[in-house]
């Protein structure tokens, strides 16, 4: 009984280079030039932004808590849970409303 050859060569290894085609040295420009981290001083000058936080901002910041308040309580006292959920809109109604607009 003799065995059968396959039908297809066997596939050559993609991992072995040819000496015709050697891998390629980086040049300088290839990688990013790297930047040494700089060391923790504790007690050292932080740059914070100065600017006070207008009244938009206070709203902002509470409208995602006062609007689960909202839900909760309305969705409790009115037992219309299908419609409450309306509430979740107004946070991202009111930071449309206070983005800073750009000047054209």
């Amino acid at each position: 009984m003799a065995v059968d050859q396959p039908s297809q060569p066997e596939p050559e290894d993609p991992h072995v280079g040819s000496e015709d085609d050697p891998p390629r040295a980086l040049s300088p420009g290839d990688e990013p030039p790297v930047v040494p981290p700089v060391p923790y001083e504790p007690g050292g000058e932080v740059d914070l932004p100065t600017r006070t936080p207008t009244l938009g901002d206070r709203i902002r910041s509470a409208s995602a808590p006062l609007a689960v308040l909202a839900f909760f309580v309305l969705g409790f006292t009115t037992g219309k849970w299908w419609i409450v959920w309306v509430v979740f809109l107004v946070p991202a109604v009111l930071d449309a409303w206070f983005k800073p607009h750009k000047k054209s």
